[in-house]
């Protein structure tokens, strides 16, 4: 039966990396062709070459093994449905979030010298926020807002290899660091330079917004924005790898 949802990103590893702990993992090696895809702005980029996987051994793109591995999840008490605004909130569990948002890709391709380090091809951002934090926040702080950066990695990795020397979340805080750097002053990010703009000036191409359902994996939260003496609204960054992203 073909899935309710279109799933538009599968992040193949961290599916992997899951389903090897939830699941039995003692089976024989065997050599097999595959295709690893990953999707930018609907189209598909596919790399196709010989690795190794145990007998038996689930297809890693397959919703349904998506959708069983959410499912442990949930039962296990580490998926979340609102977005956390402080890495205190995590604690020391690895935790994965639920949302349906409205985010808009970004493609960028990196550097060759991110690449040579062992960073991926390219990256795709998917941007969305800000929300508000539930909580009301008196005293200082008016507000805490979020915005989401889901980072997608593109690459010819597939199921066995090594991981990568860069992350793609590594590569864009690499970027976006520079970005900021190239301001001509701090004041200019007081008036809060929207977070687009920077991923334009880091080279960012833009896609076209939408409504999605995604389940991502907290990496980090942090902010670059600096923060008024005497109080007022902090905004915060939440980077995260989407386990899958759907329309």
């Amino acid at each position: 039966m073909e899935p309710l949802k279109k799933y538009r990103v599968i992040n193949r590893p961290l599916v992997e990396m899951l389903t090897r702990q939830v699941g039995s993992a003692d089976r024989p090696s065997v050599e097999y062709e595959t295709g690893a895809t990953a999707g930018l702005f609907g189209s598909t980029l596919r790399f196709t070459r010989k690795s190794s996987r145990r007998a038996g051994e689930p297809d890693y793109g397959d919703p349904a093994v998506v959708e069983n591995l959410v499912a442990e999840l949930r039962d296990r008490g580490q998926l979340r449905i609102d977005r956390p605004y402080d890495s205190r909130s995590l604690r020391d569990t690895e935790w994965y979030v639920y949302e349906r948002v409205e985010a808009r890709p970004f493609a960028i391709a990196v550097p060759e010298t991110l690449k040579r380090l062992g960073a991926p091809n390219a990256i795709t951002v998917w941007l969305s926020g800000p929300l508000a934090a539930p909580a009301v926040h008196t005293g200082r702080w008016a507000s805490i807002y979020a915005y989401l950066y889901i980072v997608e990695e593109i690459s010819d990795y597939t199921v066995g290899d090594r991981l990568h020397g860069i992350s793609g979340i590594s590569a864009l805080n690499v970027l976006l660091d520079e970005v900021i750097q190239q301001a001509e002053s701090v004041s200019q990010y007081y008036v809060r330079t929207p977070p687009e703009d920077d991923l334009r000036r880091a080279g960012a191409i833009p896609g076209t917004t939408r409504w999605i359902e995604t389940v991502y994996k907290v990496a980090y939260i942090g902010s670059r924005w600096p923060t008024r003496e005497g109080g007022g609204d902090i905004f915060k960054e939440l980077l995260a790898y989407p386990l899958y992203i759907a329309d």
